[in-house]
């Protein structure tokens, strides 16, 4: 909790007392002070406060001589347990899978994107981002899996947002030239998995990723074509 008060105008003042309490009527006698030496400046910083709990302050100027003023207007607030931000959620711009045994084929229209080791496949998903006005906090990519496998898959960046869904194949797929982001363990059929892509969202602007898995028994989740599309989903402070 952060307190502001206008500055006292008098020659003499050698600094400033907070005096905080839960209850109304807060006074330097009932009240407990929050500063262990006089403050120098018109302002102060709560970091002792709970949420959603509430709070009263005053403020007490003091002289040279030990001299202590009348307490100020009382001021009240309460702190909220909620993070305060602002979500928001894009669906997939673009999503799609390649496969190696079908270099040359186009699988952009399907109902699910697949990712497998054995044969290769990776899934691409782009998103364009916009509307965000704060600092993003988390941003997180939603999936509902309906093919299950030992390992969800590892994503990354991708830099080239270039590819197009109907026309990206194995032969012409962008490289994935970017970081491992956040990978997932066992997913079962009906599971809605998240993963962490907080890194790679810095703000508004179009972004790609990628997904492969080390395992031969690979993952399907639905694409944007399908019942429960992906999600990107975006908190800002």
């Amino acid at each position: 909790m952060t307190l502001n008060w206008a500055d006292n105008s008098e020659t003499d003042l050698a600094g400033y007392n907070v005096y905080r309490s839960v209850a109304p009527g807060v006074t330097p006698a009932t009240g407990t002070r929050l500063n262990a030496a006089l403050l120098a400046s018109s302002n102060f910083v709560d970091t002792t406060v709970i949420n959603d709990t509430a709070y009263y302050y005053v403020v007490t100027a003091e002289d040279s001589s030990g001299n202590e003023s009348t307490a100020s207007t009382e001021a009240s607030a309460t702190p909220s347990g909620s993070s305060g931000g602002t979500e928001l959620t894009f669906s997939p711009a673009a999503d799609a899978f390649v496969n190696i045994n079908r270099p040359s084929v186009n699988f952009g229209t399907g109902t699910s994107i697949e990712i497998d080791a054995t044969p290769e496949k990776i899934a691409y998903l782009r998103f364009n981002v916009s509307g965000l006005s704060g600092a993003v906090v988390s941003a997180r990519i939603q999936m509902e899996c309906v093919n299950a496998s030992p390992e969800g898959g590892t994503i990354y960046t991708v830099s080239n947002n270039s590819w197009q869904e109907t026309t990206v194949t194995y032969n012409s797929r962008p490289a994935i030239d970017g970081a491992a982001l956040d990978t997932l363990g066992e997913v079962n059929i009906g599971d809605m998995v998240e993963l962490d892509v907080t890194a790679a969202i810095s703000g508004n602007g179009t972004y790609s990723f990628a997904i492969d898995s080390t395992r031969p028994n690979g993952v399907d989740y639905y694409s944007r074509e399908g019942a429960n599309p992906p999600k990107l989903i975006i908190t800002t402070d």
